[in-house]
């Protein structure tokens, strides 16, 4: 176990600090979806074009035969045939077959090509690929919660039932060498038996240990669809099992081929991300000393999906946070992030009523000015942020990052805000010493020289209340399928 997970005492020995472990369980997920969802995106088109008529123009089996004039020739020929839109398999063939049927070459290049199109596709094995990989990757971090659950309640290893509890022999014992490796061993032994279950394995170990409800948490029938099309791909080639139609009711029979495309894979991997995060800070929340680790460690993932517009994964778990806010200064910052979210899905009018009829007549600027914000009250805006700045109650940092003011910053009147931005990000950004290589591993991502995991921005206020409560909104929204820039 590496030191930086725990804090080291006099003896030399480590003491498990549960709020730092939860902390880099969910850095090293959050970043390991991260870097999933962005393949996933940045590499789609391109493995789509692999399986385009298109792509076969390029085949040296096609055109290494030809002579220059001859493949001049074809390349007039197939320019014309996706001129007129018809690039469906059958489509394609039946017009290149008619344009180069008389030619001498013209069997030849036909049969060839006819194998480029008709060959298995390659879209789908990487689609399946990712979403394989997705699922993995989402169980190591069950995994991961698991091994945190027992490291801080070891106690529980003893609720087992009597066949379970002769789990090592006297020469297993003396090869150990002792109590804190027979320890470790016990948790490996139980993690692996949930590892070779199923997904309802693990819903069952969060809910008996932990009273951590995962259907809670999401749409079950959704997640449990996911994990049996994996299973599925891995070891049915694709296709429908027995196992998959009993466990999901979507009209699919045995046998029949399960796509897994863009969209499909885009989607579970939001979903899963989504469960995983809200998993974790259920966890946490029931095992953790720092009543403001789990709020603030969501704060951070939110505020980074709505940098990047990811509004339907932000909503989910600023709805989260809304939920478990337990004083009003709490259940602002989140509501108007909620808010926000809406606003970007459904557009102004989806929230008007409700953000007019928020009560701000004790509240400060600072909320005055999200109001207006949401509103889309320029003019007031500019006032709120002219008072706050001469107060100090407003950032440079909070002028060019808050997604909130999007709309001020592209406002011509933000120009004169441009001396106090640049500095800032000059003087904090470019020399942030932190900007550094992000790794997913767990032992070096959690925090060293802090009582408690980094806050990081919030919109709107910073503050730092307890947090109680285990009430969870469900994962929903469309799915997306590209992050926007």
């Amino acid at each position: 176990m590496a030191q930086n997970e725990t804090e080291v005492v006099q003896d030399g020995s480590t003491e498990w600090d549960p709020d730092l472990e939860f902390y880099a369980t969910g850095q090293a997920f959050t970043r390991a979806m991260d870097a999933l969802r962005e393949v996933h995106s940045g590499l789609s088109d391109g493995a789509g074009l692999m399986d385009a008529p298109e792509q076969a123009m390029a085949s040296p089996k096609v055109l290494r035969t030809l002579d220059q004039d001859s493949s001049n020739r074809l390349r007039v020929v197939l320019k014309s045939i996706f001129a007129t839109g018809d690039v469906t398999r059958d489509g394609f063939l039946h017009r290149l077959y008619e344009a180069i049927e008389d030619e001498p070459w013209g069997s030849r290049v036909f049969l060839g090509f006819s194998e480029m199109v008709t060959r298995h596709k390659r879209s789908p094995i990487f689609h399946a690929a990712m979403l394989t990989s997705t699922v993995s990757r989402f169980e190591a971090h069950l995994a991961m919660l698991a091994s945190d659950f027992f490291h801080t309640a070891p106690a529980s290893l003893n609720q087992v039932s009597r066949e379970e509890a002769k789990e090592f022999s006297l020469a297993d014992l003396q090869n150990l060498g002792s109590v804190d490796a027979a320890i470790q061993a016990a948790i490996e032994s139980r993690i692996n038996k949930l590892q070779f279950g199923s997904i309802s394995d693990w819903k069952g170990f969060f809910k008996d240990k932990l009273k951590v409800d995962l259907s809670l948490l999401c749409d079950w029938d959704e997640v449990r669809e996911i994990y049996e099309r994996r299973n599925c791909v891995v070891h049915h080639n694709g296709v429908a099992s027995q196992r998959y139609v009993a466990a999901v009711s979507n009209g699919i029979t045995v046998g029949d081929i399960l796509e897994v495309d863009a969209a499909y894979t885009s989607r579970a991997v939001v979903v899963l991300e989504a469960l995983g995060t809200l998993l974790l800070a259920a966890v946490w929340r029931k095992l953790g000393a720092d009543a403001d680790g789990p709020n603030m460690f969501l704060n951070r993932v939110a505020y980074d999906a709505m940098l990047a517009e990811r509004w339907q994964y932000s909503q989910v778990l600023n709805e989260n946070i809304l939920a478990n806010a337990r004083d009003e200064s709490e259940k602002h910052v989140a509501q108007v992030n909620v808010w926000l979210t809406l606003k970007n899905i459904h557009g102004l009018e989806y929230i008007r009523a409700d953000v007019e009829g928020w009560d701000l007549s004790a509240s400060n600027d600072r909320y005055l000015l999200a109001q207006a914000a949401l509103l889309n009250e320029l003019d007031a805006c500019f006032r709120y942020i002219d008072a706050l700045l001469e107060r100090e109650d407003l950032t440079a940092e909070d002028l060019a990052t808050w997604p909130l003011l999007k709309d001020v910053r592209s406002d011509a009147r933000s120009e004169k805000y441009g001396d106090l931005i640049r500095r800032y990000i000059e003087e904090d950004v470019l020399d942030d010493p932190s900007l550094t290589t992000q790794s997913d591993s767990k032992s070096e991502v959690a925090p060293t020289d802090s009582s408690h995991p980094s806050e990081g921005p919030e919109e709107v206020l910073k503050t730092s209340d307890d947090i109680v409560g285990d009430s969870s909104p469900q994962i929903s929204g469309d799915v997306e399928t590209k992050d926007k820039k």
